[in-house]
């Protein structure tokens, strides 16, 4: 009888090449979040999704800040209390999404204070993306605008534990009718740095980008 191990993501050799490269801009160590993880768990987390949807863009032009952060600008807003965990599921492109309607809604503020809106609902429910499995955020954008989702006391976050989709709800967890949250408009940002810059100051911002193995070591 014998025990095959998963093998672990973190390698120490890795980790002390990372230390070792000339001015380095950030802090290579093992964040606590995935400590002790496989190479299979952590890259159940990544959207599987890679292909680039094409989209029209918009340039942004206008003076900005020297410095500008949300978290200090309206820290009930868009703080630190307001960060949640997908967990073990690769839902990233639903929870920026709905987390960045939440916060500005709040930022805007068409609701009187921030409220956390379901991930859940548009992991289950978006026919189009595939759950845990991944999503592109053109097509989430148009989902929030279209149908939209409901709070997440109606509908709270569980594919975090399970690591499925789940089935899409037809009423509240507490049984009452579904009240769908929607966005009004999307942009889709130019790429370039003045752009991204302008439009951080006007709210939140949807983005992805290309995860490659040194980034699990960024603490």
């Amino acid at each position: 009888m014998f025990v095959v191990l998963a093998e672990l993501y973190h390698k120490q050799e890795f980790l002390e090449s990372l230390k070792r490269v000339p001015n380095m801009k950030w802090k290579a160590g093992i964040p606590k979040r995935f400590e002790g993880m496989s190479a299979v768990q952590v890259k159940s987390l990544l959207s599987k999704n890679m292909q680039q949807l094409p989209a029209p863009t918009v340039k942004l032009t206008g003076e900005v800040p020297e410095f500008w952060n949300w978290n200090h600008e309206m820290p009930e807003c868009a703080g630190a209390k307001t960060v949640r965990d997908q967990a073990d599921c690769g839902s990233c492109w639903a929870f920026s999404a709905v987390n960045q309607l939440a916060d500005n809604r709040c930022i805007q503020k068409l609701d009187k204070k921030r409220i956390q809106l379901s991930e859940q609902y548009v992991v289950s429910c978006d026919p189009i993306n595939t759950g845990c499995d991944g999503g592109y955020i053109k097509v989430v954008q148009h989902y929030l605008i279209n149908t939209g989702t409901v709070t997440d006391k109606c509908t709270p976050y569980t594919s975090g534990l399970s690591g499925r989709d789940g089935k899409c709800p037809q009423k509240c967890k507490d049984d009452s009718e579904l009240e769908f949250i929607k966005a009004t408009k999307t942009e889709n940002v130019c790429a370039d740095e003045e752009s991204i810059k302008v439009a951080i100051t006007k709210g939140l911002v949807q983005t992805g980008f290309s995860v490659f193995s040194d980034f699990m070591y960024y603490e």
